[in-house]
């Protein structure tokens, strides 16, 4: 039976991430096998990491099979995904009848967690999902200074291909770059447009050269004064999917965001990180990674108590 597990997930990118922490923490046969993430969000170019992190599409495997009530069987390429093969089950836990519908299709193995936070609790997330997974017999490392240190490596090439392409938009061979991501899925998690345009002008000011970050939310949400806004102090780039984003983000030299997807992959990857916390806690949500810096202030929407100069601090001793 191979190491590798198959994943069947539907969240977002952060959660997705978070679910790879989670794979990093498996003994080192398993950890080394990578991963093949059955999910609507590509990591595509990926695949030829270290670990290696494989993606297949839901709706060409017939995912949606899952959730039917009737007894029609299963499509041929679903049981082909899952048949005789590891199986980390994110949509829901072990007592849901989705996951006796995953048994049908007669999986090596199959281990099951329920992705949403419970209770008060203030244990990170990851923990929380290792628990339910221990409580089914899964072993994990338990040396917290080797997973730490822990991170996904892409593809030297592909990494090459896109430090060339950053480093065209900022228009510098010679300064360290920084992305900067000033969007999050949530408004309430987005620290101030303005003071992210200051963060860039004092980087800028001080040798470095930056490029925001930009997503559909954001093109979705933002007005055209607000792009004008951050177009003014630094170029803006938009990848096409979360895998170029993943290529671009372990190309640069630091990476600012808030409690975002994007945030979460430069952690991973082990791009020097400073992720910004306002209303959501860090202690359950904060990103993991070898270099991550996190600044936590409070819920006031004026800039949570968090000034740009600690954030270009942060960046410079990241």
């Amino acid at each position: 039976m191979s190491a590798r597990w198959t994943v069947l997930h539907a969240g977002a990118l952060g959660d997705l991430v978070l679910t790879v922490q989670l794979l990093l923490r498996l003994p080192r046969p398993e950890r080394e096998a990578g991963a093949r993430f059955c999910s609507r969000i590509p990591l595509s170019q990926l695949h030829d990491a270290n670990p290696p992190l494989a993606h297949v599409n839901p709706d060409a495997h017939a995912l949606h099979w899952l959730y039917r009530d009737d007894a029609l069987p299963p499509p041929g390429k679903l049981s082909d995904l899952v048949g005789g093969a590891r199986v980390l089950n994110t949509l829901c836990g072990p007592g849901h009848a989705l996951h006796q519908r995953i048994e049908l299709l007669a999986p090596a193995a199959l281990v099951s967690f329920d992705p949403r936070p419970r209770g008060d609790c203030a244990e990170h997330i990851v923990d929380q999902w290792q628990r339910d997974l221990v409580e089914q017999g899964l072993l994990f490392d338990t040396c917290r200074r080797r997973r730490t240190a822990l991170r996904v490596q892409p593809s030297a090439d592909r990494v090459r291909a896109a430090r060339a392409a950053l480093r065209q938009a900022v228009g510098s061979d010679a300064h360290p770059v920084c992305l900067i991501h000033p969007g999050s899925g949530g408004a309430a998690k987005c620290w101030p447009v303005s003071h992210f345009a200051a963060v860039a002008r004092e980087l800028t000011q001080s040798g470095w050269r930056v490029a925001f970050l930009i997503g559909h939310v954001e093109r979705e949400r933002w007005s055209g004064d607000v792009v004008a806004e951050l177009a003014a102090v630094a170029p803006r780039m938009e990848p096409p999917d979360a895998g170029a984003l993943a290529l671009l983000v372990a190309a640069a030299d630091a990476f600012v965001g808030n409690d975002a997807g994007p945030t979460h992959l430069a952690a991973l990857l082990g791009t020097p990180t400073v992720a910004l916390f306002g209303p959501t806690r860090p202690q359950r949500w904060r990103p993991l990674g070898p270099r991550v810096t996190v600044l936590s202030g409070c819920a006031d929407p004026t800039g949570w108590n968090i000034d740009p100069a600690d954030v270009v601090r942060a960046i410079r001793e990241a």
